[in-house]
C-alpha cells in the first residue's frame, strides 16, 4: 500500500475538489474478501472534517457534530435548518450483516457519527442492486438485496462517514459479536444544498 505524506494529501484533496475522495485514514476502510472493488467515499475523523473541501456547505452538519454534549443529547431528532438538516441520535444494538438489507436514498444524504461503541458499515454502489422494498418516499429510502461484493468501512468512536444516494449501505454491523451503539446520523437534503 502506498502512503501519502501530509503535504502529498493536502495537494490531492485540493487537486480533488470534487464530492467524493477516498478515505483519508486508509486503516479504516477495508475491502472485503470477496473482491469488491474501492469506492470514493469520504470516511475520517471527525477533527479533520476541514480539510476534505466538498464537504464545506455542511460546515453546520459537522459544528452539530463536534458539540461539547453531543454523547447527553436525547434519542430522535434534533432540526439544524428544518427539514433541509437534521440529525438523529440513536442508540441501538449492532447486528450481524445477514440480519439486514442495503439501504439508499434520493433526497438527502447521510453523514454517519459514531459517538460510542463499534461496528462497520458495509457499502456498495447502489446501481445494479437488486430491489427487496421499493423506493418509500414518505421516508426517503430503498432496501437492497445484499450483493456477494460489498466493502467494509470500519468505524471506531470519533468517526464519520458520508454516504449519497448513488452509495448503498449497512450500517450498525458488529464486527464480532452484537454490542451496544451510540450514534448520529446526519440528514443533508441534497437540493437545499445545492442552493446553499
Amino acid at each position: 500500500m502506498t502512503t501519502l505524506s501530509r503535504r502529498a494529501f493536502a495537494t490531492l484533496l485540493t487537486a480533488l475538489g470534487g464530492r467524493h475522495l477516498i478515505c483519508a485514514s486508509p486503516a479504516a476502510f477495508h475491502q472485503s474478501e470477496l473482491g469488491a472493488k474501492p469506492m470514493d467515499i469520504i470516511s475520517d475523523e471527525l477533527k479533520n472534517w476541514e480539510k476534505h473541501v466538498s464537504l464545506q456547505k455542511m460546515a453546520d452538519a459537522f459544528r452539530f457534530l463536534s458539540r461539547p454534549d453531543l454523547d447527553e443529547l436525547e434519542p430522535g431528532r434534533h432540526d439544524i435548518h428544518g427539514d433541509d438538516m437534521y440529525a438523529l441520535v440513536q442508540r441501538s444494538e449492532s447486528r450481524s450483516i445477514e440480519s439486514a438489507e442495503f439501504e439508499a436514498h434520493r433526497l438527502y444524504l447521510d453523514i454517519q457519527y459514531l459517538i460510542a461503541g463499534e461496528e462497520y458499515i458495509a457499502a456498495t454502489p447502489q446501481q445494479g442492486l437488486t430491489v427487496s422494498k421499493p423506493y418509500d418516499e414518505s421516508r426517503d429510502i430503498e432496501f437492497y438485496l445484499r450483493p456477494a461484493n460489498f466493502q467494509k468501512i470500519m468505524m471506531k468512536p470519533g468517526r464519520f462517514v458520508v454516504f449519497y444516494p448513488q452509495d448503498a449501505h449497512l450500517p450498525n454491523c458488529h464486527p464480532d459479536r452484537p454490542g451496544p451503539l451510540h450514534k448520529v446520523v446526519m440528514k443533508v437534503r441534497l437540493e437545499w444544498l445545492k442552493k446553499s
